[in-house]
């Protein structure tokens, strides 16, 4: 009984030395190492990038910016052409780094589907807001709103 096993370790110490069957499966200190693969999450025709198909309102009309827990509110009033229009955002240019000292946000819409009525200007306002965190406002001294016509800004308090 002792023999096979003197037999069997004896092989894989003389194996384990030998430089030809060192690095490869057949050797016993290879046995339950697992090979360096670099594993990655990401597709393999890389991620999807959606476009945004919304353009930039008319006009800014009002721009305030609120203290708030954390960082800022920053409220905005825009003025398209007609009534309808809707799905506004303030999208950050440069993915909300300052430009200098100053952050800048545009004023995207969707425009209606079908033609509307022009109507009061008070009817055709869209109101939207922004939340801007005290780590994104580090070094910044003004936001700017921009349209397509005109932009707004306020100072940073």
């Amino acid at each position: 009984m002792r023999f096979p096993t003197y037999l069997i370790v004896s092989l894989g110490l003389a194996t384990g030395a030998c430089s030809s069957i060192s690095d490869s499966r057949y050797n016993p200190m290879n046995w339950g190492q697992s090979e360096d693969i670099a594993a990655t999450l990401a597709p393999e025709d890389g991620y999807l990038v959606l476009q945004d198909n919304r353009n930039l309102i008319a006009q800014v009309t009002n721009l305030t910016v609120v203290n708030a827990q954390g960082g800022v509110i920053v409220h905005a009033t825009g003025l398209p052409p007609t009534q309808g229009y809707f799905d506004a955002e303030l999208f950050p240019r440069n993915e909300e780094k300052p430009e200098g000292a100053t952050l800048v946000y545009e004023f995207r819409v969707l425009e209606p589907n079908r033609q509307q009525r022009v109507s009061s200007e008070v009817s055709r306002e869209v109101i939207v807001a922004h939340f801007i965190s005290t780590a994104k406002l580090r070094g910044v001294n003004e936001i700017k709103i921009v349209a397509a016509q005109n932009s707004r800004s306020s100072r940073a308090q």
